[in-house]
């Protein structure tokens, strides 16, 4: 693949992931046409042969490298790419085990009750599902599906995004959750099955 091509994989969906505006799915992958770009991408570019595998590649490591990370190792990148293909290939397991997990822990009292996950605790904390999320215990894969699938009126991400849209840190990860939806594909019904099952098991 060449340079240019890759740029035109590479460049709308870091628009998406990281501008508020664009969408790469409205604009089905559409951007001004320019007549250069970063030449590091030449180096990357010769890692792909589809420009499927190039978007898929760069989804990931927008998802879970820097957004900078054209610019780092490649070794970090390859395990990206690699983490978030795996993710993709058991979703309804990785979000039933991190449900499981949750439900642990509103059994030891850590958590109130699955009412309260998404909210401000009564001490004013950020929601427990959210501090989990920040501190690697649920993935982000998860959450997202939670904001589907979740049977809230206000999404939670929506709902996160009015509450702590003041926080750097937890906006810039809202923002990356939200624009990440698109590309969480679980079967609608599976996911309902596993949010009722475990909320009915308590």
């Amino acid at each position: 693949m060449e340079g240019m091509t890759f740029y035109r994989v590479y460049q709308p969906i870091r628009l998406h992931f990281t501008t508020e505006k664009y969408d790469v799915i409205k604009y089905n992958g559409k951007v001004p046409p320019v007549k250069t770009y970063p030449k590091i991408l030449d180096s990357w570019a010769t890692k792909f042969y589809d420009k499927k595998k190039a978007g898929r590649y760069c989804v990931a490591n927008f998802i879970y490298n820097k957004d900078d990370w054209i610019y780092h190792d490649k070794a970090t990148a390859d395990e990206c790419f690699e983490e978030w293909t795996e993710r993709q290939s058991f979703i309804a397991s990785i979000f039933e085990e991190d449900l499981e997990n949750v439900s642990e822990l509103i059994k030891s009292g850590q958590i109130e009750s699955w009412e309260t996950l998404v909210n401000r605790t009564k001490g004013g904390r950020i929601a427990p599902l959210l501090q989990l999320l920040l501190h690697d215990r649920v993935r982000s894969e998860s959450v997202v599906i939670l904001d589907s699938y979740g049977g809230h009126s206000v999404g939670i991400l929506k709902r996160w995004e009015i509450e702590f849209g003041n926080d750097p840190l937890i906006s810039s990860q809202l923002l990356k959750l939200t624009k990440y939806k698109p590309f969480v594909n679980i079967n609608a019904e599976l996911a309902n099955n596993i949010i009722s099952k475990m909320i009915n098991h308590e």
